[in-house]
This record gives C-alpha cells, sequence and structure tokens, in this order.
C-alpha cells in the first residue's frame, strides 16, 4: 500500500510538469516553422547564387533548431547526439551549395573538403557515447 503512494506521490508532479511542458513545447515548433518561413522569404531577395545558400542556411538552421529542442524537451544522450549529426550534416550542406557557384577542380577541392569537414564533425559527434552507454543504433 505504502509502494503505491510512494509511486502516485511521486509520479502526480513529474505528470503535472509534462503536461505545462507541452504547451511550451508547442509553441516552440511554431516559432521554429514561423522563423523558417520568415528566413525563406527573406532569402527571396538575393540573387540567384547566393539565393540558394541563404536557403540551405534557412534549412540549416531549422533542422539543428528542431533537433536541439528535441534535446532540451527530453534530455537523452541520443537526443544531444542527434544534435550534433544535425549541425554536422547542416554545416556540409550549406557548404556544398556553398561549392556549387565554384567551376572546375577549385569545386571539387570545395566539395572534398566540406566532406572531410562533415566526416570529422560526424566521428567527433560520435565520440559523445561514453563505453558504459549501449548504442541503440
Amino acid at each position: 500500500m505504502f509502494k503505491h503512494l510512494l509511486v502516485a506521490a511521486v509520479a502526480f508532479p513529474l505528470l503535472q510538469v509534462a503536461q505545462q511542458a507541452e504547451p511550451a513545447y508547442q509553441a516552440a515548433n511554431v516559432r521554429i516553422s514561423t522563423d523558417y518561413q520568415d528566413d525563406k522569404a527573406a532569402c527571396a531577395a538575393w540573387a540567384a547564387p547566393a539565393r540558394g545558400v541563404c536557403f540551405e542556411q534557412a534549412r540549416a538552421r531549422k533542422k539543428v533548431t528542431r533537433a536541439e529542442l528535441e534535446y532540451d524537451n527530453g534530455g537523452k544522450l541520443r537526443d544531444h547526439h542527434k544534435v550534433l549529426e544535425a549541425r554536422a550534416e547542416a554545416a556540409y550542406a550549406v557548404a556544398r551549395e556553398m561549392c556549387s557557384s565554384l567551376k572546375g577542380d577549385s569545386k571539387d577541392l570545395c566539395i572534398v573538403q566540406a566532406q572531410a569537414d562533415e566526416a570529422k564533425a560526424l566521428a567527433d559527434a560520435g565520440q559523445v557515447w561514453p563505453a558504459a552507454v549501449p548504442r541503440s543504433d
């Protein structure tokens, strides 16, 4: 009997915190979407090569911000790993878009450098896992 009361006493405040956090989470999701739409609208004023980079930066910001929101909401190590992955992938996408305006060998070198930077960032993100925590992927 005492165990049931203890569980209820601990679970009820946690349930209230989760219910209070839900509106803030939804508001943050709406803010992320709104910011993304605003960023896209601002990019429309740019000329052709810069416009693509601007759009890619807006997508990258949205992706990283969503990953950070999930981490802030859950606080799990896996979510932190996803934030680091999102940052690495976003940086690569922006760098790749910047490389698209180049030509010839400089474009090839730019892409190789972007891939190397992404590989290093993803490797660094993989080092977040402590040896004691089993990886689920």
